[in-house]
C-alpha cells in the first residue's frame, strides 16, 4: 500500500543529478584554490620584503652581516626598518669629501692664521726687495696716470710675486707731489693706483686681492723743492696688510 514520492527540481531533474553535484563540488574547490593562491602570494611578498629589509638593515649596520630574514622580520616588527628608512630619507648621502674631512678645530684655525701671517711677511719682504725698482720705475708724468712701458715691466715682476703668494691681499697707494691744484692732487693718486690695479688684474691677479688707494701728497719720500724729488713722489707703493 506504500507510495514512493519523488521530488524534482525546477528543471525536472533529480536533486542529486550530475550537474548539481559538479556545481556543489566545484565552488568549494575554486574557493579553496583562491585562498591557497592568496596565501602563497602574501607569504611570497612577506619573504621578499623580509629579504630586502635584512639587506637594508645589514648595510645600515643595524643588523650584523650573518643575520637571517627572521632577524629582519623581528626588526621590522620592532619598527627598526621604519626608523632606518626615515633616517635614510632625511640624511644627505656621504661623499668622499665628507668622509675624509674633519671638523675644524681651534688649533687648526690658529695654524691657518699663523700660515697666513707668515705668507704676508714673506710677501712684504718681496715687496721690500722690489721697493727701489718700483719707486724708480713705476712713476708718472706730472698730472698723468698713464703707466710707462718701464713701469709695466716692473709690475710684471710684481705679478710673478703675487702668483707665488696667492693668499695675502695687496694695498696699492698712489702718491703725488705738491704741485698743482690740491683737489686734483687728491684725485690723481687714486687714478694712478687704479692704473696699477688694472695692470695686475689684466695679468690674472684676482680683483678681491688688490685695492687702490689715493694717498695724495701727504706722504712724500723726497723733497718737493726739486724736480727730482717731485718725480720720486709721483709714485705708487705696494704693501701686504693683514686685511683691507
Amino acid at each position: 500500500m506504500g507510495e514512493t514520492i519523488m521530488v524534482h527540481g525546477f528543471d525536472g531533474e533529480a536533486p542529486w543529478s550530475r550537474r548539481k553535484v559538479i556545481w556543489w563540488v566545484a565552488v568549494p574547490v575554486m574557493a579553496l584554490l583562491i585562498i591557497i593562491a592568496t596565501w602563497w602570494a602574501v607569504d611570497h611578498i612577506e619573504e621578499t620584503l623580509a629579504a630586502d629589509a635584512r639587506a637594508d638593515l645589514v648595510n645600515a649596520g643595524i643588523l650584523p652581516a650573518g643575520s637571517t630574514t627572521a632577524d629582519a622580520e623581528a626588526a621590522v616588527d620592532h619598527g627598526l626598518l621604519r626608523s632606518f628608512s626615515v633616517e635614510a630619507e632625511t640624511a644627505a648621502p656621504a661623499t668622499e669629501t665628507d668622509v675624509d674631512s674633519e671638523p675644524t678645530s681651534v688649533t687648526d684655525t690658529a695654524a691657518t692664521t699663523e700660515q697666513l701671517d707668515a705668507d704676508i711677511d714673506r710677501l712684504q719682504s718681496e715687496f721690500d726687495g722690489l721697493a727701489v725698482e718700483i719707486r724708480e720705475n713705476v712713476v708718472f708724468e706730472s698730472g698723468s696716470a698713464v703707466l710707462s712701458a718701464t713701469a709695466a715691466a716692473t709690475l710684471d715682476e710684481v705679478v710673478v710675486v703675487l702668483q707665488t703668494h696667492t693668499d695675502p691681499v695687496v694695498d696699492i697707494a698712489g702718491h703725488t707731489d705738491n704741485t698743482g691744484d690740491p683737489e686734483a692732487n687728491r684725485a690723481l693718486p687714486q687714478s694712478r693706483a687704479e692704473a696699477v690695479v688694472a695692470h695686475l688684474v689684466d695679468a690674472g691677479i684676482d680683483t678681491d686681492r688688490v685695492r687702490a688707494r689715493g694717498a695724495g701728497d701727504s706722504e712724500p719720500i723726497a723733497s718737493n723743492d726739486t724736480a727730482e724729488g717731485r718725480a720720486e713722489n709721483r709714485r705708487v707703493a705696494l704693501t701686504a696688510p693683514a686685511e683691507f
